[in-house]
């Protein structure tokens, strides 16, 4: 059985799936709460972790028996990072093996599909390698890392077909994902571009906490019946400000924040939200004198929040601590101007969503866009735009790649079974491997130059002949035959020979196409794919430096074969006597000596077969300031040629498979 295994580790939410491949009909199973469960960990002090929703089952009685407690773990790896990265990632894979044994058992092929994120210092080589081998490490065995907004964009056109009758020029595709971390957007044109920023919706979460902890909360709730009596406010700030940012206590109460924030956006988003009464969260904190500490949000913080207090002012001293990123991009700015001001430059980026005669279609991703003040700002930015607010909108980069696996599987399938065609190898004649398409190359080539030294030997024959008989006829003396030969030769390689030649080349190079068109057949077999050409018939294999060399081994055959004909002693033997009234002494002596004229014709063309290989396949010509043979350089520049065709072909097939955004190398 080959079972797919999609993970989504976001900052604040981690979604986990799988899916068997190859199945007609695969259903989609959850290997953790379908709609995710929070990101980090907690470890107690006798090596136990915490993981998913355990977090939310943590009180603060139990952080005194955890030695480590982090959450929002989602940033670029480093070296630095990645054994913390390694032991977080393992400890998830050992806990859905726990879960779900049944998921593991009889699986004969796995593969890992690993979400990222689509900011700017993620679409490098370096950065992908780095991450795929933190998931190796942790076991994860065969890992692919997706960019997220392939992922959402998989999950909306599976879920509401977003690309059917997709019109390039008249359409326009806009991903939002708001997570925890980061807020990217990524435009599909054909292909997929993204912008990023470090907007994440966990500062709201930060700004909650602080709020509580210092600001006045006479004129922050709405229920003036409950209330943080002053002693506990005073116990739980004083330990907050002495344990510092990466303090159990402070990550504690952020996931609280956390949690309460999502129960909040839900009610919002359901249309069940009282505004006139306090979300609470009991934290179980009870101060020396018995009193419990809540946290707690109520719309009109949550507008102060969003709509009109600076992070900066209301995270005070903990803002220096947000990545220098954040600190520019938020200012003096409350956080939904800087939302706005994030699709400003959006907007920026890719003129076309504001044209208007696009038709624009936005779908939103992440956790962060169940807050209903984005999909609100959203639609007052982009007021005839139709928004997909999708109410899976948390898990759908997660169930994206679970949509999109079996086909990014087969592509990665296909593209090592490409691979491998390339890379063919026979046994020649002389017992060594060599590549196929090389081998093939060499036979092709070996083709022409057969035909163009019998052709040549036949011309030459020819050409001396007649230039023997334009002496005959009184047109030159003895000693001029050979420059008639010449000419003649070189006005046959010029209009005949080389473009025969050329001609011959593409003959040759179809038969190739061919030839790789049906044994391709084999590899789209193998890989489950309509069988489609791999080289078409217009397929360009230009050859323009084989042509260039061309001319000069014809002009070098030509100089050596009339080199010879000039040494030649026969032409002494010749007369140049005059045509008399009763005699014809050039044509008695050609009667007389025509079968020994024949014979000698035929035993000096005899050479030039040997002479043309050697020419084409021995003699080194200048070309760029390098040296090659005519048979190096048409290998050289055919097998470039011919690569290239077949790369983009793959890059076609694949393109009706995936949707692939560029990684920088």
């Amino acid at each position: 059985m080959k079972m797919a295994y999609i993970a989504d580790f976001g900052a604040g939410n981690t979604c986990l799936y799988c899916i068997v491949v190859g199945l007609e009909k695969a259903d989609l199973e959850a290997l953790n709460d379908a709609n995710g469960e929070p990101s980090g960990y907690a470890l107690e002090n006798d090596g136990n972790i915490l993981l998913g929703g355990e977090l939310f089952g943590l009180d603060y009685n139990q952080l005194s028996s955890i030695e480590k407690f982090r959450v929002n773990l989602k940033a670029q790896p480093s070296e630095e990072t990645a054994d913390e990265l390694v032991f977080y990632f393992r400890n998830w894979l050992e806990k859905v093996k726990r879960d779900h044994p049944a998921r593991f058992t009889d699986v004969d092929e796995a593969w890992w599909l690993i979400g990222c994120p689509t900011g700017s210092e993620w679409k490098n080589a370096k950065t992908i390698e780095l991450y795929t081998s933190i998931f190796q490490r942790a076991g994860y065995g065969k890992v692919y890392i997706v960019p997220e907004s392939n992922a959402a964009l998989a999950y909306y056109q599976k879920t509401e077909g977003v690309l059917d009758n997709y019109d390039a020029e008249h359409t326009a595709l806009l991903l939002l994902d708001q997570g925890a971390y980061s807020l990217d957007a990524t435009v599909y044109g054909g292909v997929l571009s993204s912008v990023g920023s470090y907007l994440g919706a966990s500062i709201i979460d930060r700004m909650m906490v602080r709020m509580v902890l210092y600001g006045k909360e006479e004129e922050n709730r709405l229920n003036k019946n409950i209330h943080n009596l002053p002693d506990v406010l005073q116990e739980v700030r004083g330990l907050y400000e002495n344990e510092g940012k990466d303090g159990k206590l402070h990550t504690y109460l952020l996931l609280c924040a956390r949690q309460l924030k999502e129960d909040f956006f839900t009610q919002e988003r359901n249309k069940k939200l009282n505004k006139n009464w306090d979300s609470v969260k009991n934290t179980y904190y009870e101060s020396k004198q018995g009193n419990v500490f809540h946290l707690f949000i109520n719309s009109k913080m949550m507008h102060r929040i969003l709509y009109e207090l600076p992070v900066r002012q209301v995270l005070g001293p903990e803002f220096s601590i947000l990545p220098l990123e954040t600190q520019k991009e938020l200012g003096d700015k409350c956080w939904i101007d800087a939302f706005r001001q994030f699709l400003a430059n959006v907007d920026a980026s890719f003129p076309q969503l504001v044209r208007g005669d696009v038709k624009l279609r936005i779908m939103l991703a992440g956790g962060g866009s169940l807050m209903k003040c984005v999909a609100d700002e959203v639609s007052a930015h982009y007021p005839k735009a139709v928004v997909a607010d999708s109410s899976n909108a948390i898990s759908a980069i997660g169930k994206g790649m679970a949509y999109w696996a079996p086909d990014k599987i087969r592509a990665e399938e296909f593209s090592d079974a490409f691979e491998a065609f390339l890379s063919r190898t026979i046994v020649d004649n002389d017992g060594d491997n060599v590549n196929a398409i090389t081998h093939e190359l060499v036979l092709a080539i070996g083709e022409c130059i057969s035909k163009m030294a019998v052709a040549m030997r036949n011309q030459e024959a020819k050409d001396v002949s007649e230039s023997i008989i334009y002496w005959r006829d009184y047109n030159c003396t003895a000693s001029q035959i050979p420059n008639e030969i010449d000419k003649r030769l070189r006005k046959w390689c010029n209009n005949t020979g080389i473009p025969d030649f050329q001609k011959n080349i593409v003959e040759q190079i179809q038969l190739l196409k061919d030839k790789l068109n049906q044994d391709f057949t084999h590899t789209l077999d193998k890989c489950n794919l309509p069988r489609e050409k791999l080289l078409k018939p217009d397929d360009q294999v230009f050859l323009s430096d084989t042509r260039q060399i061309l001319q000069n081994v014809f002009n070098a055959v030509t100089d050596i074969i009339v080199e010879h004909y000039k040494e030649n002693e026969i032409w002494s033997k010749l007369t140049d006597k005059k045509k008399g009234l009763f005699s014809d002494p050039r044509a008695e002596l050609c009667n007389a000596i025509a079968e020994q004229l024949g014979e000698w014709i035929k035993k000096e063309v005899g050479s030039t077969v040997e002479l043309c290989f050697k020419f084409c396949t021995e003699i080194e010509f200048d070309f760029d300031g390098q040296k090659y043979t005519l048979l190096q350089r048409f290998q050289m520049e055919g097998l470039f040629d011919l690569y290239n065709l077949m790369r983009k072909r793959k890059k076609e097939i694949l393109g009706s498979l995936v949707l692939e955004e560029y990684i920088d190398d």
